[in-house]
């Protein structure tokens, strides 16, 4: 048990900050039924939800536009605060 967990703290460790924000927005939207399916990219899982809460549209869009741009772009790190800022205020 003991080294289970060890292995589970440090995989989770291995995520890059931006993985983790994209992560716990995932988290949080699968509390409301929204939850990411395995196969669905940032953008395809953003317009899912936008179609399913309209009103979380522009806000899911520019998240998942960040998190693009961190993890398969070129955008600057300086943008991983405002990710994060994004996702702390989003509420599903």
């Amino acid at each position: 048990l003991l080294a289970l967990t060890f292995w589970t703290l440090r995989q989770r460790r291995r995520l890059d900050p931006a993985a983790r924000a994209w992560a716990k927005l995932g988290r949080r939207l699968a509390r409301s039924n929204l939850a990411r399916r395995p196969w669905e990219g940032p953008h395809d899982y953003a317009e899912r939800v936008a179609l399913a809460r309209p009103p979380l549209a522009s806000d899911i869009r520019a998240i998942a536009g960040l998190y693009g741009q961190l993890r398969y772009g070129n955008g600057p790190p300086s943008m991983l605060g405002e990710l994060r800022r994004r996702v702390a205020s989003f509420n599903p």
